[in-house]
């Protein structure tokens, strides 16, 4: 739980846009990213508790090429690739089957769906991220 100054204080931070990462927010006031993703303005963020991942994950496989970023702490990985179809199985969504992309997503890693949007890089930034 964030008390009030310390909210008031990651809000102010968010406002000035000198750290876009929400992932380094988090990290540096010691909470997790989907506290940060809950501060941030309503029309930059609408997040959706025990969403129908199945049903996400079937829509983006028919929207083409997307940039599909996999972040850590020691890289930010980027594939630009068609999201393939999902297949469930052993408590993952599996992706792949001769795709450029391809690996699993551990199904109770999505207990929130946030969509997003927000400028990074001097650009308009639009992502769908899992928390």
């Amino acid at each position: 739980m964030i008390d009030a100054a310390l909210e008031t204080k990651i809000r102010e931070q968010i406002a000035s846009g000198q750290t876009p990462i929400l992932e380094w927010i988090a990290r540096e006031h010691g909470v997790s990213t989907l506290d940060i993703v809950r501060l941030l303005p309503s029309e930059q963020c609408v997040v959706i508790p025990d969403p129908p991942i199945a049903k996400i994950l079937d829509d983006l496989s028919g929207w083409g090429d997307l940039m599909i970023i996999v972040q850590t702490d020691t890289i930010v990985a980027e594939i630009v690739s068609a999201l393939p179809p999902a297949s469930e199985g052993r408590g993952y969504f599996n992706f792949g089957k001769g795709a450029p992309f391809g690996g699993q997503l551990r199904q109770d890693a999505c207990q929130h769906v946030a969509f997003l949007e927000r400028g990074f890089a001097g650009r308009k930034s639009l992502a769908i991220a899992r928390y």
